[in-house]
């Protein structure tokens, strides 16, 4: 690993971060505050009639337990002082052969492609749903037919202690909170994501819910939006990957110290590929975990294939 690189990598980890939450700023500046789409907001509600918000008060609370199984997918892991998902192994701690690798990945930051590559060159078996109903069962070579993709998968996949299974090398989840939950003292998460700039990330993901019928994230509304008619709308989440971090449900504001917190939390125990230099980041990987590829220019010739890609329109 070179210095050089490693302060580069650095430097964009942070930039991207920030960015986070300077376009969340900015999209939010853009809504019309008179459309009324979007969550009602913690602070709308304190300015209704007492005699109102006690009616509300247990259905609100009912929906916002709902609202948080769905945003961080139901189950929450032990956590450290600061806070921090306790069975994630730190950075700049010494693996063990028990250790599994956690991919929190980050939707439209080159998910297909690091599945197929883990899979596909280093011999890594993953839980993916691939059947109607799942199992602990290999639904194809390297797949076990589980699912960690949803609040329900998640849970299912807790009970049945997937991490305790043998049968699974990584955990793959965009639940950062629900995915860290199903590590334990046997069995740490070495936790990876792959970033990508903000605005490309999200102008990526509107065009690809338009279309993505096979996803639960599809959505048939999207198909006569503009781009800023997607950010507008309730369909839209600000600063996902810093609300995912610290736990921050969308309708709660974020201000500096959420994004300390996040920064905080990556610089300690997340290591961070970018999606514009694969090839080093897939290096960097393979040095970091220990991965040995199984055949002579697997990842440089998957890294060339465009997996789930969607061409669309880029913002001038």
């Amino acid at each position: 690993m070179t210095a050089s690189w490693m302060r580069e990598r650095l430097a964009k980890v942070s930039s991207l971060l920030c960015l986070l939450l300077l376009v969340g700023a900015t999209m939010r500046s853009l809504k019309n505050p008179k459309s009324g789409r979007g969550p009602i907001q913690l602070e709308h509600m304190s300015l209704r009639s007492t005699k109102h918000r006690r009616r509300l008060k247990a259905v609100d609370e009912d929906l916002q337990k709902q609202q948080m199984s769905s945003f961080f997918g139901g189950i929450y892991p032990a956590v450290d002082q600061n806070m921090f998902p306790l069975y994630l192994r730190d950075l700049d701690k010494a693996s063990t052969e028990s250790d599994l690798v956690f991919f929190w990945h980050i939707p439209k930051a080159a998910g297909s492609t690091m599945k197929n590559l883990m899979n596909a060159c280093f011999d890594l078996s993953r839980a993916e749903k691939v059947r109607p109903e799942t199992s602990m069962e290999y639904g194809r070579r390297g797949v076990l037919n589980m699912d960690t993709s949803t609040p329900i998968g998640l849970q299912q996949s807790f009970r049945e202690g997937i991490v305790d299974s043998g049968m699974v090398d990584v955990v793959i989840s965009n639940y950062f909170l629900g995915g860290s939950a199903l590590f334990n003292e046997r069995h740490y998460g070495r936790v990876f994501t792959i970033m990508r700039h903000p605005i490309e990330l999200a102008v990526s993901l509107f065009h690809y819910r338009k279309i993505a019928s096979w996803e639960r994230s599809f959505r048939e509304d999207f198909e006569n939006m503009t781009f800023t008619d997607y950010i507008e709308s309730d369909g839209y989440i600000g600063n996902w990957m810093t609300r995912q971090l610290t736990g921050t449900m969308p309708w709660v504001e974020l201000t500096e110290q959420h994004l300390e917190r996040a920064k905080a939390l990556m610089q300690k125990k997340v290591f961070v590929g970018i999606q514009d230099q694969m090839a080093e980041s897939i290096r960097q990987m393979r040095s970091h975990f220990g991965w040995k590829e199984n055949a002579p220019f697997c990842a440089h010739n998957l890294l060339n294939d465009k997996i789930n890609s969607n061409e669309h329109p880029r913002i001038p």
